[in-house]
């Protein structure tokens, strides 16, 4: 379940979500009739059960231990089991009870970067395991018409008082809480509540397509109101696949920085729509910078899907695998172009600089520029790397401070063309304002990140 939302319950749920295909019966009425597929699948759907034992304060009784419910399902008949990842942050014993009735001992195998984890148990015998299905084939289902669309079963421990089930909807695809940089949560309205978490979402066919992972409510309310979210399976896929070839989450990367296409940077780029995703800065060495991308580039495909933004780009990456080439179509400088990136894997994330002195006003929009000289380097920790010119100061209430431009920041790029000097900056306005454009745009490094920005 994500960390950093309040908002989501600290155990959590489980669904099984049943792609609506071409069985009318299974929502007879309006309502969810298929026990025979339920039946089928709750073999392989196991209750988690965690035992922390708290600390005892001095002088005072011992707490009795804390036992906080989850869900897992099998993925391997060896006794692996898929499960949420806070399910192995910190815990005490863990152990998963099998639709039989049988207790067993788990031990942690993995703990994913996102909220999954993988547990290992010893049944002796081999225990019913998932198949995989294509979660990329789920779309928001309609149950009152009846239409091919997604209808959702929640199978799962809810509160800790058994196994459980639940229907409704895929409410929705797509959705980004800014828990992960990745977030592509499936949105389901099945009735979901603490002790879920971590279950699988099945379709019709009785594959996995999701992993239940946590919910949305409001402040002060804990239990299910219709906004449960889980993990598409194919990203669930991704991550066991990776652990079991190399014993981690093998990411890949771009090695760029891109932001979105915003109707003033689409309007300062002469770009026909506003689509796709704009390059704002280039590391030095790494994949993109090796396949000759370039800052300014918009990025419209990624093989054989649409670019839709920033966020559709990355995860598109970091679910690549390592090596391969992956195909870009891009504009550069409104001209249409393409390049071929290998893939490379994401490296630990790195820290980086800021900027430094000289004056060259341009009082019109309140900057004040100066070259980027070894002295400004020095000041701001500027890495040699990096070219353009810097940001000497920004008046208050200008254009220049209102996007957000400060101090220490470096202008890499006007318009399509890279600058030196504050006289190219000068040049790159001027040129711009003489085409009538209402935007110009600047392609800026700051302490943190690169961006585009059009004034």
């Amino acid at each position: 379940m994500p960390r950093h939302l309040p908002s989501l319950p600290h155990h959590a749920l489980v669904l099984v979500v049943l792609l609506l295909l071409a069985a009318p019966r299974a929502w007879a009425g309006g309502g969810f009739d298929d026990a025979a597929l339920v039946a089928r699948l709750l073999p392989s759907v196991v209750a988690i059960d965690t035992t922390t034992l708290p600390s005892a304060e001095p002088g005072k009784p011992k707490p009795p231990p804390v036992i906080d419910h989850a869900s897992g399902f099998v993925i391997d008949s060896s006794g692996v089991i898929l499960t949420s990842g806070h399910v192995a942050d910190g815990k005490g014993a863990i152990r998963v009870v099998l639709q039989d009735g049988t207790v067993l001992a788990a031990r942690v195998l993995f703990r994913a970067p996102v909220d999954l984890a993988m547990l290992k148990v010893e049944a002796g015998r081999l225990l019913p395991a998932v198949q995989w299905g294509d979660s990329d084939r789920l779309r928001p289902g309609d149950i009152i018409q009846v239409r091919p669309g997604d209808g959702v079963v929640a199978i799962g421990n809810p509160l800790g008082i058994g196994i459980s089930v639940s229907a409704g909807i895929v409410s929705a695809l797509g959705r980004d809480i800014h828990a992960t940089p990745f977030d592509d949560f499936i949105q389901t309205d099945a009735a979901l509540n603490k002790g879920n978490s971590g279950g699988p979402l099945f379709n019709m066919k009785g594959e996995v397509i999701g992993v239940a992972t946590g919910l949305i409510t409001p402040k002060g309310v804990s239990g299910s109101i219709g906004l449960g979210l889980a993990i598409p399976g194919n990203d669930a896929q991704f991550m066991v696949d990776s652990f079991n070839r190399f014993g981690r989450v093998r990411s890949g990367w771009l090695g760029a920085q891109v932001a979105a296409v915003t109707p003033g940077i689409a309007d300062s780029l002469e770009l026909p729509q506003q689509h796709g995703a704009v390059v704002t800065g280039v590391l030095p060495g790494g994949p993109a910078a090796k396949a000759g991308l370039q800052v300014g580039d918009v990025i419209l495909r990624a093989g054989s899907q649409a670019v839709t933004g920033p966020h559709m780009l990355a995860r598109r990456f970091a679910t690549a695998t390592v090596g391969d080439s992956l195909h870009l179509t891009l504009l550069r400088a409104a001209t249409p172009a393409a390049v071929d990136v290998v893939v490379g894997e994401a490296p630990e994330p790195a820290g980086k600089a800021a900027a430094p002195p000289t004056i060259k006003p341009r009082p019109d929009l309140g900057l004040s520029l100066a070259p980027l000289d070894a002295a400004a380097r020095r000041q701001y920790g500027i890495p040699a790397t990096l070219h353009g010119v810097l940001v000497a100061a920004v008046a208050p209430d200008s254009v220049a401070a209102e996007h957000g431009l400060a101090a220490g920041d470096v202008i890499a790029r006007t318009q399509w063309s890279a600058v030196e000097r504050p006289e190219d900056v000068e040049a790159g306005i001027e040129s711009a304002r003489g085409t009538g454009r209402g935007h110009v745009m600047l392609a800026v490094q700051g302490p943190r990140r690169a961006r585009l920005l059009a004034l």
